[in-house]
């Protein structure tokens, strides 16, 4: 009987491959560029300055006063005047109550007052006395010289 076999054979074979560098050739045309650009349009918007220029100073130091500085202007006069007034009527009385000064105040607060200046004589023979007290002459001082138009 047979014995069934199994037979193989071979033979070398040989691949080939055989390579060429190859060459690559790229053409490429000049490149065609358009730009289009619109002309730009620039626009600033400004809202229109004020300028505030507050000239009271100088007009009043001009003597050009609103009817409200006038009246505030005479309304410090008037406290300035009603101040010094009650000045001079706290000193009159401090000298009239004095009674340890020999002498009387009454006549040279007049005489301030009415702007003439007493001037006792310098003789008392020419004086006159009236009741009790010696009675000075008095000599007006005109506070304003006379002046010719």
């Amino acid at each position: 009987m047979p014995i069934a076999s199994l037979r193989m054979e071979s033979t070398m074979a040989r691949i080939g491959i055989s390579v060429q560098k190859p060459v690559q050739e790229i053409q490429q045309p000049h490149a065609d560029l358009q730009l289009r650009q619109r002309p730009a349009i620039l626009q600033i918007r400004q809202d229109p300055g004020e300028i505030t220029i507050d000239s009271s100073r100088a007009r009043y130091s001009l003597g050009l006063r609103t009817p409200l500085q006038f009246s505030d202007d005479n309304a410090a006069f008037g406290k300035q005047q009603w101040l010094e007034a009650i000045a001079r009527i706290s000193q009159e009385g401090d000298q009239l109550r004095a009674i340890e000064n020999p002498q009387d105040p009454i006549p040279e607060q007049a005489a301030d007052r009415f702007g003439i200046t007493p001037h006792t004589l310098a003789d008392p023979a020419l004086s006159r006395r009236r009741g009790g007290h010696w009675v000075s002459s008095w000599h007006y001082v005109d506070q304003y010289p006379k002046t010719r138009i």
